[in-house]
């Protein structure tokens, strides 16, 4: 399975007791699979902490300000812009939850969502409403 792109981002958690950021080692694969990783171990990686169909299952992706939780959230150390940040929403089993990020910067972000939203471009119908929508209406 080929890496489309690679590497260090921040991840905005929502613990129970308390809402940080954690630098992740983020990997977007071939198949459209969005995998986050606690981190890569001697070049082999363990299982993902989060593994995201961006194909079937992303809603939306945000940047910057857009970002809904932005007015709450602090950056963490070593991101100086707001527009570092992206949200990617994903509807899962009736449940919509958002993983948010930071890139170290604006570019990099820009890399990542341009890279994410390529994923979107390759939704089929099916991807989209279901096949069962699909069946029921034919």
């Amino acid at each position: 399975m080929g890496v489309v792109k690679s590497g260090w981002l921040y991840h905005y958690t929502n613990g129970k007791f308390k809402k940080k950021w954690k630098l992740r080692f983020v990997i977007l694969y071939e198949d459209d699979y969005l995998s986050i990783y606690k981190r890569p171990q001697d070049g082999t990686l363990s299982e993902p902490l989060e593994r995201i169909n961006m194909r079937k299952q992303c809603k939306q992706i945000l940047s910057g300000h857009l970002c809904y939780k932005w007015e709450s959230m602090q950056l963490p150390k070593g991101v100086l812009a707001m527009e570092a940040l992206f949200t990617v929403s994903v509807k899962s089993f009736q449940i919509i939850n958002d993983y948010t990020f930071a890139a170290l910067s604006v570019s990099e972000r820009k890399e990542w969502e341009s890279m994410l939203l390529g994923t979107q471009s390759k939704a089929t119908p099916s991807d989209v409403f279901g096949e069962k929508f699909l069946a029921a209406k034919s």
